[in-house]
């Protein structure tokens, strides 16, 4: 009886029930990250995006401050605006989510730069990125290269 006791206590403590986390799919889902995707790359090029719909579920707003990915040498927040009727993107040093709310990055918006990446990027490929937020929790991503048939736009830098 003592050890089904403390394997069902472990077993609590593992899965995050003990401090009454929302449970999606059998995972904690503090943020939740749908259609990631990122642009594929012709042989070349060496700078790519990522997109994503972000959705704080946590309870407090939080802030993306930044990205990683072993893909890039750099990685970075972007954001497209409009000035005088001209489009330009500038890197952003962080991205509020308010409690509840959701935040699409997507092409003429915000956005992820992979800078310098070091392979081609081919459609289907899977590319790992790692969303890195002001509370110090890193949430980790998986894009698809795919191309967008809408607002898509091309990247140099």
């Amino acid at each position: 009886m003592k050890n089904t006791l403390l394997l069902f206590v472990l077993l609590v403590s593992m899965t995050g029930l003990a401090d009454g986390s929302h449970k999606h799919n059998g995972h904690n889902m503090p943020y939740e990250i749908v259609d990631a995707r990122v642009r594929p790359t012709p042989p070349g090029i060496t700078n790519t995006a990522a997109y994503f719909v972000f959705t704080n579920n946590s309870g407090n707003t939080v802030s993306l401050i930044g990205a990683k990915s072993s893909i890039a040498k750099i990685v970075e927040l972007h954001e497209h605006t409009t000035s005088d009727g001209l489009m330009k993107m500038q890197k952003v040093e962080k991205i509020n989510v308010a409690a509840g709310k959701t935040i699409t990055f997507e092409p003429g918006g915000y956005h992820i730069m992979l800078i310098g990446i070091k392979s081609t990027i081919k459609e289907g490929h899977s590319i790992k990125l790692t969303l890195l937020l002001d509370n110090g929790k890193e949430v980790p991503v998986t894009a698809i290269a795919r191309i967008n048939t809408n607002k898509d736009h091309h990247h140099k830098h």
